[in-house]
């Protein structure tokens, strides 16, 4: 018979789905470097810029005085996305006329006559959204159109124009120069938000500068032998877009192929549990991902869990604690094993690995780490079992 493996893993923190330093970006429009086609007005309480000049040149401003530039200074390294606030204007054809601008493709000054420089975007008159609860994730909300205020998320969509792009700040270079130009006038601009790349932000979170929410928060991801083949639990603590899960399963840790799918919630902000059982699981070694896609193709990726059909641990249980510059961690183990404890970052950069015997019962392993505040993945590896746990350093 075989003896079931169970991997459990108990988090004394508590869960949160927002990370420190989440919140996004914010920047007022007018307070650029202004080219002198661009003028300042203010119908309160919004102050904004628009372009005094139509369009100049169909891929690029043309000229210095069509160029705004920005310098922002940003919390902290990382990938973000572009975030921009803006009202087309009213006209006989729906505002269609007066719904382009270029951002820079990238940071940087950039040269105004240059296509390769620029970015353009265009058919804003039928994206954005403006309700407070709408998350800016997707192309807009229907109706959603012109003489309207509204956030448009310029990272994650084509708009009828050139492919968007996110933006990397190195470390060492947090402060950047970043640049738009006017194209149309009539398209009235109020803010420009950057937020990191892998947050939801809502048009509240963007209005009041708020954290924004990881778009699915695991909250753990377990595998035993059962009955039938074995079966894989998660749970989660938090969905935004997320439309399924793909499962897949490997023999050797390296070449991993799909073997089913589970229906995600779409959206919730209560727990969700889910499984799986493969009923086809190999004869020896099964290491299984979850990987979870959103609604708009991006995905992430969670485990590995090891199960094995050979005699294994019963059940080993896990408890951490975070305190000053060290993770406390109890291990119950059911038996004398090495075992391997690493942190990474949500990256995937390893911070700190400690490789420790651990003795049948309770161990008592204390990790010296000294943590920036965010997301961080807890992986352990025994003789018995692979799996990993997220916790935050607030």
């Amino acid at each position: 018979m075989r003896k079931s493996l169970l991997i459990t893993f108990i988090l004394t923190l508590p869960v949160l789905v927002a990370r420190a330093q989440s919140k996004p970006v914010v920047i007022e429009a007018e307070s650029a470097t202004l080219g002198s086609d661009w003028t300042t007005a203010t119908i309160s309480p919004v102050t904004y810029i628009t372009a005094a000049t139509d369009v100049n040149n169909n891929s690029y401003p043309g000229i210095d005085q069509k160029v705004a530039t920005y310098s922002i200074t940003f919390p902290a390294p990382g990938e973000y996305r572009l975030y921009i606030r803006i009202r087309v204007a009213s006209t006989s054809n729906g505002g269609a006329s007066d719904d382009s601008f270029y951002y820079g493709n990238g940071f940087g000054t950039k040269a105004a006559a240059s296509g390769n420089d620029w970015i353009t975007v265009n058919g804003l008159n039928i994206a954005g959204f403006n309700a407070a609860d709408d998350a800016v994730n997707g192309s807009g909300t229907t109706g959603v159109g012109a003489s309207v205020w509204k956030w448009v998320n310029l990272s994650q969509n084509k708009y009828t124009g050139e492919t968007p792009i996110n933006f990397t700040v190195p470390n060492g270079a947090l402060t950047q120069t970043f640049q738009i130009g006017s194209r149309e006038n009539g398209l009235d601009i109020d803010k420009i938000a950057f937020g990191l790349a892998d947050n939801i932000y809502t048009v509240s979170n963007l209005d009041n500068i708020t954290e924004g929410t990881l778009p699915v928060s695991i909250a753990a991801f377990t595998g035993r032998t059962a009955a039938r083949g074995n079966l894989l639990n998660w749970k989660t603590s938090l969905e935004r877009n997320s439309s399924h899960f793909e499962i897949l399963r490997s023999n050797d840790n390296a070449s991993f192929r799909s073997i089913g799918t589970v229906s995600a919630a779409g959206h919730s902000d209560i727990g969700k549990e889910y499984n799986f059982t493969d009923n086809s699981a190999l004869s020896e070694n099964n290491y299984y991902q979850l990987k979870q896609v959103d609604f708009d193709g991006q995905s992430e990726f969670y485990g590995p869990v090891f199960i094995r059909s050979a005699p294994g641990p019963t059940v080993n249980t896990l408890t951490v604690t975070l305190a000053e510059n060290q993770l406390r961690v109890l291990f119950e183990s059911d038996r004398n094993q090495s075992g391997s404890f690493t942190v990474t970052n949500t990256y995937g950069s390893k911070v700190t690995t400690l490789k420790t015997p651990l003795h049948a019962g309770t161990n008592e392993v204390t990790i010296p780490v000294i943590l920036q505040p965010g997301i961080y993945i807890l992986n352990v590896t025994c003789e018995g079992f692979s799996g990993a746990k997220k916790f935050i350093k607030q």
